[in-house]
């Protein structure tokens, strides 16, 4: 096996590598509903309804093939991984943009929810060489932020490429796991386990990572709700449809440069990752129970909290979880990737129910408990560590745990 440096294999940071694996794997979730304008006009039979069902479809067998697809992305090691993630995301991109009906589109979209689902967990996998280093939970800050980031970019990206195909368009995107293949680490990244480190548990999933998978859950019914009524929040508090699009664009920076801050404190301070993220989720319940309060001044607070500060615990958990379970990273991750994913999507449906049959306030004032509730389940954990030891240093370096 080649040494592992401070930044990743042989020297090569692994952080461009799973950036791009997340960007590759996310990207028809993040252009073909940007896009949608323009393809209707060329598939006129593609609804509003139709588009609804293909982005469903996406994420929901992203989250179901995700644990599996951690299982085979610990077989094939990271090198491998990233190949067949980096082939399967062209395929469905090229797909996609070929596709000469909406239901040749819906088909490629399934297809493609089932290679981010496994990509999701290669691109931690990829990552995992950097564990060991005095940066790898900024690192995975900045892993977790590169989707998010893509999709601001794309954005504005698709404003200035007005007026051209949105095929064209689509096929661009390809540069993204064409980069992948071109950077990916050796085979073995993730694959095998250092000498003299102990093998890993076959049961993945312990009480331990259930506990988490809970504050997942519970984190992602807020910031789900967040994503789908935030604006609609700010223009029922009195804002302007254009003022509120700013200041959600501006929470979504905020959130964007949290997630690395708070990853570069964790790796500073040597403090528990999962009760850093436990903190931000409690701030983020602030930030609910503000939304729910009404207001001008409270609902852009209420945002900027819930949203600047209470989305920013996705890299933390990634990486706490990643550094408890070496020689099982993609299969973890992907259990993790699932339990966000219960909440992430029923989240906007129990927003309406408890809107539908109370108020708006109510509502924020659910999410608030919600995540309340995961910020308490990940301080208790404090105690004893994501890996049931004094801290996650100790697995980072467990001679440490000899010296003591």
């Amino acid at each position: 096996m080649q040494r592992h440096g401070r930044g990743g294999v042989a020297g090569r940071s692994p952080l461009p590598v799973s950036m791009l694996v997340s960007i590759s794997g996310a990207a028809p979730a993040i252009a073909v509903p940007a896009l949608y304008p323009r393809i209707v006009v060329d598939l006129p039979g593609l609804t509003p309804q139709l588009l609804g069902i293909a982005t469903t479809a996406f994420f929901a067998l992203s989250s179901v093939t995700a644990p599996l697809g951690g299982r085979l992305a610990d077989r094939l090691g990271g090198g491998r991984g990233v190949q067949v993630s980096a082939a399967g995301s062209l395929l469905v991109l090229v797909a996609i943009a070929v596709a000469p009906t909406p239901a040749a589109l819906l088909a490629a979209m399934t297809a493609a929810g089932v290679v981010h689902g496994f990509g999701l967990t290669v691109s931690s996998l990829a990552l995992s060489s950097a564990l060991s280093g005095a940066s790898a939970a900024t690192q995975f800050g900045i892993k977790q932020s590169s989707i998010p980031m893509a999709s601001l970019l794309a954005g504005a990206g698709l404003s200035l490429a007005a007026g051209v195909s949105w095929r064209v368009v689509l096929s661009a995107f390809v540069v993204f796991p064409a980069a992948a293949w071109g950077l990916r680490p050796p085979p073995e990244v993730g694959g095998r386990l250092a000498v003299g480190a102990a093998p890993p548990s076959r049961h993945v999933l312990n009480a331990r990572l259930v506990r988490l998978l809970a504050v997942a859950a519970l984190a992602g019914f807020g910031v789900s709700s967040l994503a789908t009524f935030g604006v609609l929040s700010l223009v029922r508090s009195g804002w302007s449809e254009a003022a509120a699009g700013t200041i959600y664009a501006t929470a979504a920076v905020v959130s964007l440069c949290s997630r690395v801050l708070v990853g570069a404190v964790a790796d500073r301070r040597g403090d528990s990752a999962i009760a850093i993220a436990g903190a931000l989720l409690l701030a983020g319940a602030v930030g609910f129970g503000l939304l729910g309060a009404g207001g001008r001044a409270a609902a852009v607070v209420g945002l900027l909290l819930a949203y600047g500060l209470g989305w920013s615990y996705t890299g933390l958990m990634m990486f706490a979880v990643a550094r408890a379970n070496p020689g099982r990273v993609a299969r973890a991750t992907g259990w993790l990737q699932a339990g966000a994913a219960v909440g992430i999507s029923a989240g906007p449906a129990l927003f309406g129910l408890v809107e539908k049959t109370a108020d708006p306030g109510a509502a924020w004032w659910t999410m608030a408990a919600c995540s309340g509730l995961a910020g308490l389940l990940a301080i208790l954990r404090r105690g004893r560590g994501v890996a049931g030891r004094a801290d996650a240093s100790v697995v980072a370096d467990p001679t440490r745990a000899e010296r003591r």
